[in-house]
């Protein structure tokens, strides 16, 4: 594939957005679930997650 691969889908999550943000981008929860990964972010808009 010269293009790459793009995969689009939509979960709806029946929490408060407070809570599914931490999830998101509090790196001792994402380590939780993700596999161990250790998570890089300043969580500004337009800001990486790493």
């Amino acid at each position: 594939m010269a293009g790459g691969f793009e995969a689009i889908t939509t979960v709806v999550i029946n929490a408060p957005r407070a809570k599914v943000w931490d999830a998101l981008t509090n790196p001792a929860r994402v380590k939780q679930y993700l596999h161990g990964t250790d998570l890089s972010t300043d969580s500004t808009v337009g800001s990486p997650i790493i």
